[in-house]
C-alpha cells in the first residue's frame, strides 16, 4: 500500500531498519568489510500504541526523513 501511495523509495525506507535482521548475513557483511571479531546480538522489545494509525504515523515520521523521503500531509 505504501509503495502504491508514496512510491518505492518510501517503501524501501520503511523496510531499511529490518534488512539486517539475518545474523549470518550480517556476519558475512562484516567479514567482507574486514571485521572478523564483530559480536552480533539480537535484541527484541515490545512497543504499544493506542491505534494502528498512530503506529504507522510514528513509523513513517521516524524512518522516511532519515532515508531522505519527504511526504506531504496529504
Amino acid at each position: 500500500m505504501l509503495e502504491r501511495l508514496a512510491g518505492t523509495q518510501a517503501e524501501d525506507a520503511l523496510r531499511a531498519p529490518y534488512v539486517l535482521g539475518d545474523q549470518q548475513a550480517l556476519t558475512t557483511l562484516f567479514a567482507e568489510a574486514g571485521v572478523s571479531a564483530a559480536e552480533i546480538t539480537t535484541r527484541s522489545s515490545r512497543a504499544q500504541f493506542p491505534s494502528i494509525s498512530v503506529m504507522v504515523e510514528a513509523d513513517l515520521r521516524r524512518w522516511l526523513p532519515v532515508m531522505g523521503v519527504v511526504l506531504t500531509e496529504e
